[in-house]
């Protein structure tokens, strides 16, 4: 995603739909040219009907919500 700001204004959002929490630990998310390469640990977990955001180099793409994590690519 992008913003009317910049198109560099990223961000991707988990979201767990069960009643337990979710652990990420040893999930990735990779681009096609592995130029975003995102891998969780143990401390990265996703609340029960909660939401994981996670936002690109900052925490101002979205407005009002702070991001669990920030990625750089």
């Amino acid at each position: 995603m992008g913003s009317k700001t910049s198109s560099y204004d990223e961000w991707i959002e988990l979201k767990n739909l069960t009643d337990k929490e979710v652990n990420l630990e040893g999930w990735q998310i990779l681009d096609k040219e592995s130029q975003i390469k995102i891998i969780f640990s143990s401390k990265d977990r996703i609340p029960p009907f909660g939401f994981f955001l996670m936002e690109r180099t900052d925490d101002t793409t979205v407005p009002y919500i702070s991001a669990v994590f920030l990625y750089i690519g």
